[in-house]
C-alpha cells in the first residue's frame, strides 16, 4: 500500500483549498447577478427604516450589490440608540446585579 508523503498531502491540501474559494467566489458572483438582475428587472429598491447600526449595514451590503435603497429615520442623523446615548460614563453600560446574588 502507497502512503502519502507530507509534501503530498500539503498539495493535495492547498488544492482543495484553492477550489473550494473558486467555487464560494462563483456561486456568489452569480446570486448577485440574480440579485442584481431581479431588482432591476422588477424595479424593486429596499426601504431601510432606522439608520443605526443594522440599517447601515443593511445599506452597505444594498451598495455592494448595486440595489437602490431609501433610508428612512426620524432623527437628523444616523446612529440609532448611540445617537441618543449622552451618559458620561462607561460604567453605565455594566450589567445589573443579579437579584438572587
Amino acid at each position: 500500500m502507497d502512503s502519502f508523503s507530507l509534501k503530498q498531502g500539503l498539495v493535495l491540501l492547498a488544492v482543495a483549498v484553492t477550489m473550494a474559494r473558486w467555487v464560494k467566489e462563483r456561486k456568489e458572483a452569480h446570486l448577485k447577478r440574480r440579485i442584481q438582475d431581479g431588482v432591476k428587472a422588477k424595479g424593486y429598491s429596499v426601504g431601510i427604516i432606522g439608520a443605526g447600526a443594522g440599517g447601515v449595514i443593511t445599506a452597505k451590503k444594498c451598495m455592494d450589490l448595486g440595489i437602490p435603497f431609501h433610508i428612512y429615520e426620524m432623527a437628523h442623523d444616523f446612529g440609532g440608540t448611540w445617537l441618543y446615548n449622552t451618559c458620561t460614563s462607561w460604567a453605565w453600560f455594566s450589567p445589573p446585579p443579579l437579584p438572587f446574588m
